[in-house]
Formats: structure tokens, sequence, C-alpha cells
């Protein structure tokens, strides 16, 4: 539970630090992709705290670049 919490004060401190200045000099594109990664950044951390089991993504990687430069 404490994990939680300082998950929640950490990406909150960085929402409040980064998110402001975006917003001012009217940053759309930035502002949409940060909070895009940010929240999936949110999601695995959460999951890691929660001790949820997550699939590693190297057998998707591999088979990608096998599909791309496949001759």
């Amino acid at each position: 539970m404490v994990e939680i919490i300082l998950l929640i004060l950490l990406f909150g401190g960085i929402v409040s630090f980064e998110v402001p200045g975006m917003v001012q000099r009217r940053e759309t594109g930035e502002l949409w992709a940060f909070s895009l990664l940010l929240l999936a950044g949110v999601i695995l951390s959460f999951l890691v705290a929660l001790n949820v089991r997550l699939p590693s993504p190297n057998q998707w990687i591999i088979d990608l670049f096998q599909q791309l430069f496949r001759f």
C-alpha cells in the first residue's frame, strides 16, 4: 500500500511540474504524447507494485523484426 501512495505522489509531482508549462506554451501535441506515455508508465508501475506478473515483450519484439526484415 505504501508503494501505491509513493507512486501517486511521484506521478502527481511529475504532472504538476511538466503540464502547466506545456499548457501555457500551448503544446497540445506534446501534451498528448506526454499524457499517453505517462499513463502507460502509471499503469505498468501500479501493476509492478501490486506484484502482477507481466509478460516479457522480448518475443513480441523478435517476431516483429523477423516479419519486418524477412527477405
